[in-house]
């Protein structure tokens, strides 16, 4: 078991599902709650991931999850990586709790928005749309948590810090199958978690920060995520990676190491991230 199925593990998720499956249609539950998903449609197994191995997606392929998954939970929190093909796919549902085809649903989506750049969005399936401004480009690994609170209210993650939270209008209670992709997504998906619990801030960035790539030393494009300050800077391959530019993702370069300022871990003495 690698680091980042150990951390996710020990804070009792309802399910877990690493996609490490090798062949055959059935997605391991990891938690030890035997919620068996099924794979189907186009997919392809045993591919490189950040918690090991991951899946890969094509168009019709999806995992089906058990409807016990969204029990009456007073909260919720749902997380995964994901990398996605291209720039250009609208309204792909990346992780879903609930039955996507209903508006008793609660997912993340990948949404057309700019040249080269998209934003993830929450969807309240029924309800209401939620342009998050999160940016990521294709080709690239994010991580991304939702937890919805007592109240509803959707705080939303992308490697390990939170990106957006509002107290607008709640979503219906979810129900039935939850899936992960949609039978639309293009792209790998790794280390897919469902929680009856609102994960902590601290919770979340041990997540992040427990990646079995990033602590095997495989080398990552920088992530653009929030660059306010040096504590929210993301680590890729063992470096520190610090914007001269601003907070806004899209400003980036696109080419990579660009409007970098790159320290070695060795001239830092705690991990930052």
């Amino acid at each position: 078991m690698g680091r980042y199925a150990t951390v996710v593990l020990a804070d009792s998720p309802v399910a877990f599902y690493d996609l490490d499956e090798t062949s055959g249609t059935s997605a391991t539950d990891g938690s030890g709650n035997a919620h068996t998903g099924t794979y189907s449609g186009t997919y392809t197994q045993n591919q490189s991931g950040e918690s090991g191995q991951s899946a890969h997606f094509a168009s019709t392929g999806v995992v089906t999850c058990p409807a016990v998954l969204v029990a009456s939970a007073a909260s919720v929190t749902i997380e995964c990586w994901f990398n996605a093909d291209n720039n250009t796919d609208t309204n792909r549902s990346i992780l879903c709790l609930g039955d996507h085809t209903t508006s008793n649903s609660i997912l993340i989506v990948q949404n057309g928005n700019s040249t080269n750049n998209q934003h993830l969005w929450i969807l309240f399936n029924g309800v209401r749309w939620i342009d998050t401004g999160v940016l990521f480009r294709a080709g690239e690994w994010n991580h991304i948590a939702l937890v919805l609170d007592a109240s509803k209210h959707p705080n939303f993650y992308v490697n390990g810090v939170s990106r957006y939270t509002d107290t607008g209008t709640v979503p219906n209670t979810p129900s039935g199958n939850s899936t992960i992709s949609d039978s639309t997504f293009n792209g790998y998906i790794d280390g897919a978690a469902y929680y009856n619990v609102a994960l902590t801030a601290t919770q979340i960035k041990n997540h992040y920060n427990n990646a079995d790539a990033f602590l095997n030393g495989r080398i990552l494009r920088p992530k653009p995520i929030n660059t306010t300050n040096i504590t929210n800077k993301p680590i890729c391959n063992g470096l520190v990676c610090a914007s001269l530019l601003n907070d806004n993702p899209g400003s980036w370069d696109t080419t990579v190491g660009h409007n970098l300022v790159v320290l070695p871990m060795n001239l830092v003495n705690r991990k930052i991230g």
